[in-house]
């Protein structure tokens, strides 16, 4: 049973990011999807330790489902992670940034607030904010208070190359 539902989990991610770790020429590659899948399933679990041994139960395996398939549908909506290509792409940035599978509804929101806040402050269309996502997918945790507003200038002139002004947002 705990195989089973464990297994439910595994064939999800592999899905969503495009991960093959059956019938690949390169064993490297093999080795090397299998263990991602392992340390995340492990962030999974860990993050479900309160609940008890989270593929022994039912119902924590299906809030896990739910809560991966809610992250994920956001992510693809998003960032237009829509054809079989940005597949690989949503794949990179959990690789990147895989505390992305543990969000839950209240970092979701702060998230969204964090996303919309930085394409705002630093007037970015979709495909910037995309960008800088793939490229510094830590943005993603940033609390706006703490993290970002004190460092917008820094952020601005480091990440988009851009010289600015003092300017109160």
């Amino acid at each position: 049973q705990e195989q089973q539902r464990q297994q439910q989990i595994i064939d999800f991610l592999v899905n969503k990011l495009d991960l093959k770790i059956a019938n690949l020429e390169n064993e490297y590659e093999q080795r090397r999807n299998e263990k991602l899948l392992k340390s995340y399933l492990k962030i999974l679990s860990e993050n479900h330790m309160e609940e008890g041994c989270c593929f022994s139960n039912d119902e924590v395996v299906t809030t896990m489902l739910d809560q991966l398939e809610e992250c994920f549908s956001y992510l693809e909506k998003r960032f237009n992670f829509s054809r079989s290509k940005d597949k690989k792409e949503l794949g990179k940035l959990v690789k990147r940034f895989p505390s992305l599978l543990v969000r839950t509804t209240h970092s979701q929101q702060t998230m969204e607030s964090t996303l919309d806040w930085l394409q705002e402050v630093f007037d970015l269309n979709p495909s910037q904010l995309k960008k800088l996502v793939q490229r510094q997918p830590s943005v993603l945790s940033m609390d706006i208070a703490d993290d970002l507003e004190p460092k917008s200038q820094w952020i601005q002139s480091r990440l988009f190359g851009m010289k600015v002004t003092t300017t109160k947002h």
